[in-house]
């Protein structure tokens, strides 16, 4: 596979949803690979369109595990851009927790509204944490830094996609399928819209920078760069949290359940081996 290092700049504060203490809701401190896999897809389906798929396939499902074959997308962390530290990741350890809280998480207060009379709906009174999209003093843009992984199918025995055709050439990278040929950076990733409150223009990322990293690159350092599947043998110092996942409903274009859920070290653990593997969303299992 080749990595190809990418940097988002916030275009709008970004919320995904963590947990709500008290009227508090929440936000990561991250955005999960898992957030930019699903917005790939929805791109992918809109650029290539909803029919034409062999056996009548549901164009989610076929590019859902297309992408699970051929690519792997890494959380994006924030990046401490002052002079000082130069670009460096964030990972929200308790050292990377006190600059994040400091320098790019804000708060704002709002209400439901009822649908007869557009007053506040009484109870609903709430306050809900954001990743800023510009720094606390105003002085820079919010960026965020991660990777992907891409499988060029050439070279893949047991490619089940073999009629999408992956090109490569440097940060140049092209999906052909059903006649049509788009640029992968330039087209399905170049804008995301991920997290909360999507509707009202929160969650716009957009793409700064890709390069192709040419040389052996290490994917993972001593702290965790993904939730890390739990383990009874896994040699890991960390908190530990259940993570739910929600299945979409293409159909009925709302969520259909719970579709997984798991025991998992949260990003920032200490991680005391290099026998990791990665998935197509980010997480972490050791072996």
């Amino acid at each position: 596979m080749k990595r190809f290092d990418v940097i988002y700049s916030l275009q709008s504060d970004v919320r995904i949803g963590y947990r709500k203490i008290g009227n508090l809701h929440t936000t990561r401190y991250y955005i999960p690979g898992k957030a930019v896999w699903a917005c790939c897809v929805n791109q992918l389906v809109n650029r290539f369109g909803k029919t034409g798929y062999p056996n009548n396939q549901n164009p989610y499902q076929f590019w859902e595990n297309f992408l699970k074959q051929q690519m792997k997308f890494s959380y994006l962390f924030l990046m401490d851009t002052t002079a000082e530290n130069n670009g460096r990741k964030l990972i929200p350890d308790q050292d990377g927790i006190k600059i994040i809280e400091r320098r790019f998480i804000s708060s704002t207060v709002g209400t439901a509204l009822t649908a007869s009379h557009q007053t506040a709906e009484h109870g609903s009174l709430h306050e809900s944490e954001w990743i800023m999209a510009k720094s606390k003093d105003g002085t820079y843009q919010v960026l965020v830094s991660g990777f992907i992984l891409i499988d060029d199918n050439d070279d893949n025995d047991d490619n089940n996609h073999p009629d999408v055709v992956i090109s490569m050439d440097n940060e140049q990278v092209c999906l052909a399928y059903l006649g049509k040929t788009v640029s992968f950076f330039n087209d399905i990733i170049l804008n995301l819209t991920v997290g909360g409150d999507i509707t009202s223009g929160k969650g716009r990322i957009k793409l700064q920078q890709v390069e192709e990293q040419t040389g052996q690159t290490k994917d993972h350092g001593s702290l965790a760069t993904g939730h890390v599947i739990w383990s009874a043998h896994a040699d890991v110092e960390g908190p530990i949290e259940a993570v739910a996942q929600r299945k979409w409903d293409p159909e009925n274009n709302h969520p259909g359940g719970i579709s997984d859920y798991y025991l998992a070290w949260m990003p920032g653990s200490l991680i005391r081996t290099d026998k990791i593997h990665m998935d197509y969303c980010g997480r972490l299992t050791l072996y």
